[in-house]
């Protein structure tokens, strides 16, 4: 957040608030998708699976914060968030309807309804909010150095 501003930041704040229930514990999707991982019988401490799963599983996880720590990548961050945001809706049905199919109950597709729901607004603010004013609200990035900008090494 701190490498936003304006409309650009407001939709990014926007988005988050839902992220972690609008201040309502019980909505977090962190808390929500909890119980779905005990719904359907699998463990849900923190990180439970980081060594069980290949390394591409965290791989979007992994770009995210790689975009987010360096400030050139600013761009990048807003076009995966908002990429991610404005298309996750469809997956998010497939996931409930095929956990309503195979019997589970709505304590495990609620993470899911809700992502649904949440992602047909998220979709708009991402779009036109976030990515749509982020080249005209976010300060350009420092430029890199050159390569022939540095001075060669002196010989000894």
């Amino acid at each position: 957040m701190p490498r936003l501003t304006g409309r650009a930041k407001a939709a990014l704040i926007e988005i988050q608030a839902d992220e972690y229930g609008g201040g309502r514990v019980e909505r977090m999707y962190s808390v929500l998708f909890a119980a779905t991982m005990r719904g359907v019988g699998l463990d849900d401490r923190y990180g439970a699976y980081v060594g069980a799963v290949p390394a591409i599983t965290l791989a979007s996880f992994n770009t995210m914060s790689l975009f987010g720590l360096n400030r050139r990548l600013v761009g990048a961050l807003v076009g995966h968030l908002a990429a991610f945001e404005m298309t996750s809706a469809i997956s998010n049905r497939l996931y409930a309807d095929g956990f309503q199919r195979l019997g589970f109950d709505d304590a495990v597709t609620e993470y899911f309804d809700e992502q649904v729901e949440a992602d047909a607004v998220h979709e708009q603010i991402a779009g036109r909010d976030l990515a749509g004013s982020s080249p005209t609200t976010t300060p350009s990035p420092s430029p890199s150095p050159s390569p022939t900008s540095r001075s060669a090494p002196t010989p000894a």
